[in-house]
């Protein structure tokens, strides 16, 4: 049976106004400086009476580490794609490997070291297309996948690599729970063709390098991504009931150190501070 997840988008992403103002922090120099990202998470922590910490508060740090051009928003917006940094695919070839040492993901990494001593944090990150849809107006990508370009498969190699090691770098500053959403490459987005030939693989290979380096961690896909695997048949769920009296965020952080449970998804990171309905977590076996 089909499974046809569906994600709620109602919930707010912005930092509420109040919070910034009692911390006397300032728009937008708290997106780029680690005490303040991780002031910011403890404090949204409680807000939102979660149990995770989770940086950063948007999906533009990947795509601006590699050229994007992000305009880093204000108290009504979260970051986003200010144009397009890429006019063609043969620029988009150029790019390389991320410096983790400088800019805002060398501070997102530093907010987690900062965490970690009495938090559990999650570094959220971000998958292939939705990293290329903030570089590039996406028909130049289709395009190219359509005349089977190989340079599409060299871009998505370098993608590949910078994410499971943006990934494994979080990891080893101290986070403890991996969020891996491509939501751009959804498979009813960029249709069963494209997925198939481009986003499946990369996907599956970011999934089993991330889990082949690290230990006592769990990377969490989102409901959309899980899916598309599942439906494909390259995966299979299986139902861990936990307490209902526990949030689902607390349900996920008391599999940390279980070493049979390290791939969970089928739902949505955005719901752990709530209490659902069935209180059940899918861990994932890729086959």
């Amino acid at each position: 049976m089909k499974i046809d997840f569906k994600c709620n988008q109602n919930e707010n992403e912005n930092i509420p106004k109040d919070i910034v103002e009692n911390l006397k922090l300032k728009f937008p120099v708290l997106h780029t400086r680690a005490k303040d990202i991780s002031i910011v998470s403890k404090k949204l922590k409680i807000y939102k009476h979660d149990n995770i910490c989770k940086v950063p508060f948007c999906t533009t740090v990947e795509a601006e580490s590699f050229g994007g051009l992000i305009n880093l928003g204000d108290d009504k917006n979260t970051p986003r794609v200010k144009e397009y940094a890429y006019n063609n695919v043969d620029e988009l070839s150029k790019i390389d490997k991320i410096d983790f040492d400088n800019g805002r993901i060398k501070e997102v990494l530093e907010s987690i070291k900062i965490l970690k001593n009495d938090e559990i944090v999650s570094l959220n990150i971000c998958g292939p297309i939705t990293i290329l849809s903030l570089l590039i107006d996406l028909k130049y990508f289709y395009k190219s996948v359509r005349k089977k370009d190989t340079v599409i498969l060299d871009i998505m190699k370098v993608l590949e690599d910078n994410i499971v090691n943006y990934a494994i770098r979080g990891y080893r500053c101290g986070a403890k729970i991996i969020s891996y959403s491509d939501p751009v490459g959804d498979i009813n987005i960029v249709g069963p063709k494209v997925y198939k030939e481009v986003v499946l693989n990369s996907t599956l290979n970011i999934i089993k390098r991330i889990l082949n380096e690290t230990d006592d961690i769990v990377i969490h896909l989102c409901g959309k991504t899980s899916s598309s695997l599942y439906n494909l048949d390259v995966c299979e769920f299986n139902e861990i009931k936990y307490d209902n009296n526990l949030t689902y965020g607390e349900a996920i952080c008391n599999l940390l150190g279980d070493k049979c449970v390290n791939l969970i998804g089928n739902n949505c990171m955005k719901r752990t501070p709530h209490k659902l309905k069935n209180s059940i977590i899918y861990s994932i076996e890729i086959k």
